[in-house]
């Protein structure tokens, strides 16, 4: 959450990004990091995973060009960067609202402390903004988040 890309309510990628300055360039550098699932079966995963992951064999019904695979994901990657010079921040966070399904569903926060609520909406820097039971609002900055609830209960 939220680097994880689900297919079916199932893992299928996980994604990390790492901001960082470097010797002589001006502006920070971001650093992405995607691991695909793409070959395999979840019959064939350990059985603590075979209802929370999948692949792109699974799901397709053959193994896929992961060369193919790279390229397009690379394409795709620079009309993202492409739209977000041109519109800016706010329609990606629209975008990625949108695909994760999360607004008004109930969360739980996991960093240090377990905080409970509801998915009210993203902030301008991308953290997700909880309303906890009490009415009072959670500012989640990092570590897990996870749904657990369709509504408050």
């Amino acid at each position: 959450w939220p680097n994880d890309v689900l297919v079916h309510s199932r893992k299928i990628c996980g994604i990390l990004l790492e901001n960082t300055q470097v010797e002589n360039v001006r502006n920070p550098v971001l650093i992405m990091g995607v691991g695909l699932n793409t070959e395999g079966c979840t019959a064939d995963f350990p059985e603590e995973l075979q209802l929370t992951v999948t692949t792109l064999e699974q799901e397709y019904g053959d193994v896929v060009n992961r060369e193919i695979v790279f390229r397009e994901l690379l394409g795709e990657l620079n009309e993202i960067f492409n739209e977000f010079l041109e519109m800016g921040i706010d329609g990606l966070l629209q975008e990625w609202l949108q695909r994760a399904d999360v607004l008004g569903r109930r969360v739980r926060c996991l960093n240090g402390k377990i905080i409970e609520g509801i998915f009210d909406a993203i902030s301008p820097e991308g953290f997700p903004l909880i309303r906890k039971d009490d009415g009072t609002g959670h500012i989640h900055v990092s570590g897990d988040l996870v749904v657990i609830g369709d509504v408050k209960s």
